[in-house]
């Protein structure tokens, strides 16, 4: 649990970066598309989707928000810790972090809280969100891993 606590606090460092470069860097254009992918992922999970399908959108949103900082070595960095075999095993293959349906609908209100900071152009808004969707996902496998 520890390592995997480790990779949950090198991504939401990542991630809140990415947002940050995002709200700063990235067209209107892809700011439009990273809205409409959240606002998929609302309806997604409003819906019922499997964690498979919610956690297959929330990576293509990933990647979206990922390339709109316009950071190569950001990219590498991020996709880097997604390949660990730990966290492949332990939390992306499992889809353990969208687990339930309340689960996936408050990753789908995070994801919707980012796009709307990255969509204002706000730069501290966005990486702090970032950083809490994380958190909230770390808290939400700790919680199951500890069986509460």
């Amino acid at each position: 649990m520890a390592e995997i606590a480790e990779l949950y606090e090198l991504r939401a460092m990542l991630l809140g970066l990415a947002s940050s470069r995002a709200a700063r860097l990235a067209s209107q254009e892809d700011i439009e598309q990273f809205v409409e992918a959240t606002h998929h992922l609302r309806i997604l999970a409003d819906n019922d989707a499997s964690a498979t399908i919610y956690k297959r959108e929330v990576l293509s949103a990933q990647a979206l928000l990922i390339a709109m900082s316009n950071s190569k070595w950001l990219s590498d960095m991020y996709q880097l810790i997604s390949n660990q075999s730990l966290w492949r095993v332990m939390v992306r293959g499992k889809s353990v972090v969208f687990g339930s349906k309340e689960r996936r609908q408050q990753s789908a209100t995070d994801w919707t809280t980012l796009a709307r900071t990255v969509a204002d152009r706000d730069p501290t808004a966005s990486e702090a969100a970032a950083r809490a969707l994380i958190g909230a996902s770390w808290d939400y496998v700790r919680e199951r891993r500890s069986g509460k």
